[in-house]
């Protein structure tokens, strides 16, 4: 099982794995939109920022984007503590949703 999670992680360097998979999406998915700051590691003053954009999610943001109501984070609701970001936007039939 070690090994097999070794392999996974493909560097022992958390933000040269990251990289290394947007790499892999990238190539498979043009479309997709990546934006990755790799942070300062231990230091810890500037925090990894990773951000990854779907067609469909543009799509959405383009249509109903047009006025954000809410925007919130939820944090350590997976195994690595990342936050989740929910957007909430008002429709064009003025009815609110989350994209």
């Amino acid at each position: 099982m070690k090994q097999f999670r070794e392999h996974l992680r493909r560097d022992p360097h958390d933000h040269i794995a990251v990289q290394k998979l947007i790499d892999q999406d990238v190539a498979a998915n043009p479309e997709h939109k990546w934006h990755f700051r790799a942070g300062d590691g231990p230091a810890g003053t500037v925090p990894m920022l990773l951000v990854h954009q779907t067609p469909f999610q543009r799509e959405m943001l383009a249509k109903y984007g047009g006025t954000i109501v809410g925007m919130d984070a939820t944090y350590r609701t997976n195994q690595w503590g990342l936050p989740m970001i929910l957007v909430v936007v008002a429709s064009v039939q003025g009815s609110v949703g989350a994209i």
